[in-house]
């Protein structure tokens, strides 16, 4: 990934924003695209080909909406869907304001990838070497490895549902890392300190 070119899918510009209960980067795209371009070294394969993970050393500009659960927390809710054209699925927050982020992970999906899928449309070219940012994972905890994907999203992902990117895994495959998302999100959510626009 030495020669390549970084966009922005606008799900990503949609889901990743201030208001929306979902971790965000407090500069421009831009700045985000050139963070990223920055550390090409620091890639981790994803849950599929054609999807990997950047790792951003420089943090203090990200905010994570993850919350570690204690016991009474609260819940709060919104079905809808996470960007228009999607099928609404169900968001579970607690509430709280956003902190700043200690780990910070890119998720980027090639342009090939993105152009088999209905959502996140492309924003670049298709062809090799062009890939886009899809997601902005931060935590106010060091996490070595890959963080975890909410289980949701990995079945969504898994079984095809609306909005949901195929996983390839096979049955044994899935099951092992549903229990990974399990275990790491079983004692965590994400927070919203106002109603989340989905």
């Amino acid at each position: 990934m030495s020669t390549i070119k970084i966009g922005t899918t606008d799900y990503a510009r949609t889901r990743h924003t201030p208001d929306s209960g979902f971790s965000y980067f407090t500069g421009s795209w831009e700045e985000l695209e050139d963070l990223v371009s920055a550390q090409l070294t620091s890639v981790m394969p994803g849950y599929r080909e054609g999807c990997v993970i950047v790792s951003i050393p420089e943090t203090e500009n990200f905010r994570s909406t993850l919350h570690t659960l204690t016991e009474g927390d609260a819940f709060r809710g919104v079905y809808a869907p996470r960007i228009p054209g999607e099928a609404p699925r169900k968001q579970i927050f607690t509430t709280g304001e956003p902190d700043v982020a200690e780990t910070v992970q890119i998720v980027l999906y090639s342009s090939e990838l993105l152009a088999k899928e209905e959502q996140p449309a492309n924003s670049l070219p298709v062809k090799d070497g062009n890939w886009e940012i899809v997601a902005i994972l931060a935590s106010v905890e060091k996490i070595e490895g890959e963080m975890p994907m909410d289980p949701d999203t990995l079945m969504y992902n898994h079984f095809e549902g609306s909005g949901g990117t195929a996983t390839g895994m096979s049955d044994s495959e899935f099951i092992a890392q549903l229990k990974t998302c399990w275990l790491f999100w079983g004692t965590r959510s994400l927070k919203t300190g106002a109603t989340p626009k989905l």
